[in-house]
């Protein structure tokens, strides 16, 4: 019986210690990604940004990263 991590992998060939694509995508898929927001004031009240992308496109968003 052989465990998992002596299985190959899926996915395009890669050097000694580089994940394939399908590797990379599976674990990217499974962790949560840290984002920063921050509140920019002014006198002319608080900067917001127009999402173009995902589940809010075209809504309006708080800069972050």
């Amino acid at each position: 019986m052989q465990d998992s991590a002596s299985e190959p992998s899926t996915g395009a060939p890669r050097g000694d210690m580089a994940l394939s694509e399908t590797e990379f995508r599976d674990i990217y898929a499974r962790i949560p990604r840290l984002t920063v927001e921050v509140i920019v004031e002014s006198s002319q009240g608080i900067l917001l940004t127009r999402r173009e992308s995902g589940p809010c496109a075209a809504g309006p968003v708080v800069p972050c990263g």
